[in-house]
């Protein structure tokens, strides 16, 4: 019974790593703390003995008690460590820096316990070295991300001071890309003064256990460089749109306004200056009769007067920007030839009207533009061609209405007067208006011969009013 509990005693008082402290040549078994290691040379031989809490697990592993942290690393097979452990270490210390750093020689799990709570410290004083090797917690604004390897990392900005995070090596990097620049971070982990392993202008790292160590506690700000850039760029845009838009608009106005007073002068041409050529030629006839001794003198002042009348109707028409009286349909040749029969009534012109198809068919902006071009060409014939007859021929069909007025007269160069005759430009600006066309053909001696042609576009309508002007007849 004796031997088998000296043996017994013997096992449970062996050194054994995992299990007991390793105190070779101890001079004081109490245990130590981090703080009185600080500052402490290494005589080479001493073992410390401390009682501390794991803050991360690996090699080198990461302890802190009541005074501070510290970095450990071992050769020894170690237990599995979780964080939290309560753990008594032995083994000798190396010199560093800020801190001291251990290389253990026993290592024993006392009791599973919580992580203790972390410093919360600014930036200011974690760079001052107080903190290296303990487990803190700071804030930062998040300015740029660096992937060295398979080392994750961001550069955060805090109180004036610029510090590196450290994510662990199974950190995935969607997971930084979800962490937006500018935006305002908490992170937890072991404060590290090692300038040597990190950028020089860095004075500081924190090392996260995890992803959870991290958490975004502001967004980035809306008004962020990039934003304001993007804003100003934006507001530029703008502004040159509607500028563009601006200039374009007043260029639509004056061609608006410009076409309009072309349209007013075709107007007042087609009207007055028409009505002012047969009143010319009246009293060219009141004339010849004087000279003749010829009677009917009165018949054509009385004529003469009415188209003074006429004109003064269409003058007060043509200035309140009305359009002329809507003609009936199929009176476009009827219109003609009751001006042709005003403007030579008692001369010597014959006029002849032929017509094919159906009349109903013209669009009304059409029957406007129509008899307008037949006027001027009827008045130029008599003004000027010196004509004894005047042909006027109407073509419709289910895609084109043709209106064409000849005359047998002196004829004339019609390039050179295209130039010069504003009758002429209004003709082929009318004619165009309408998507037509215009020919006026001539020559010295060989009569003239003015064609309109105009398109149908929209043919439906016309197909009914076509089939009510059957059923009319039917």
């Amino acid at each position: 019974m004796r031997l088998a509990i000296f043996l017994l005693l013997a096992l449970v008082a062996s050194p054994c790593a995992g299990s007991s402290p390793q105190i070779a040549g101890a001079r004081n078994p109490s245990f130590e703390t981090i703080a009185d290691l600080k500052g402490s040379i290494d005589d080479g031989g001493y073992a410390h003995v401390l009682r501390v809490t794991v803050l991360r697990t690996g090699n080198p592993f990461f302890v802190q008690d009541r005074t501070g942290g510290m970095e450990v690393s071992t050769q020894l097979q170690s237990p599995v460590l979780r964080i939290g452990d309560q753990l008594i270490l032995t083994g000798r210390f190396e010199n560093a820096r800020y801190s001291p750093r251990m290389v253990a020689t026993a290592i024993r799990v006392v009791a599973a316990g919580a992580p203790p709570p972390p410093f919360s410290v600014t930036p200011i004083m974690l760079a001052s070295g107080t903190y290296d090797r303990n487990f803190v917690e700071t804030e930062g604004i998040l300015d740029s991300r660096i992937q060295d390897g398979s080392q994750l990392r961001v550069i955060l900005l805090g109180g004036g001071e610029r510090f590196d995070v450290a994510f662990p090596a199974s950190t995935s990097p969607a997971l930084l890309e979800r962490l937006k620049t500018g935006s305002t971070l908490r992170v937890r982990g072991i404060c590290l003064m090692n300038p040597l392993e990190t950028d020089p202008l860095v004075p500081f790292l924190i090392g996260i256990r995890s992803p959870d160590d991290v958490r975004v506690i502001a967004a980035p700000p809306f008004w962020n460089r990039q934003h304001v850039i993007e804003l100003l760029g934006l507001t530029l845009l703008f502004g040159t749109v509607v500028a563009v838009a601006y200039s374009r608009v007043q260029q639509w106005r004056f061609r608006t306004v410009l076409n309009e007073r072309t349209r007013l002068a075709h107007d007042l041409h087609d009207t007055l200056a028409q009505s002012f050529a047969g009143i010319a030629f009246q009293l060219q006839a009141v004339r010849n009769s004087t000279r003749g001794g010829g009677t009917g003198l009165d018949a054509h002042i009385d004529l003469a007067v009415s188209m003074v009348a006429h004109s003064h109707e269409d003058a007060r028409r043509s200035i309140a920007m009305l359009r002329p009286a809507d003609l009936e349909p199929g009176s476009i040749l009827n219109n003609l030839r009751q001006q042709a029969e005003a403007l030579t009534r008692g001369g010597q012109i014959s006029f002849t009207l032929s017509a094919s198809g159906a009349q109903e068919l013209i669009p009304r902006q059409h029957e406007t533009t129509l008899l307008r071009i037949g006027h001027e060409a009827i008045t130029n014939a008599i003004r000027h061609s010196m004509a004894k007859t005047i042909a006027i021929t109407l073509e419709v069909s289910q895609m084109r209405v043709t209106l064409t007025v000849a005359d047998d007269g002196a004829g004339f160069d019609p390039h050179a007067l295209r130039q010069l005759g504003f009758g002429i430009r209004a003709m082929h600006a009318r004619a165009h208006s309408q998507g037509g066309s215009l020919d006026v053909l001539s020559s010295p001696g060989q009569g003239t011969l003015v064609r309109v042609s105009l398109p149908i576009k929209n043919r439906a309508p016309f197909f009914k009013r076509a089939l009510a002007a059957v059923k009319e007849d039917v």
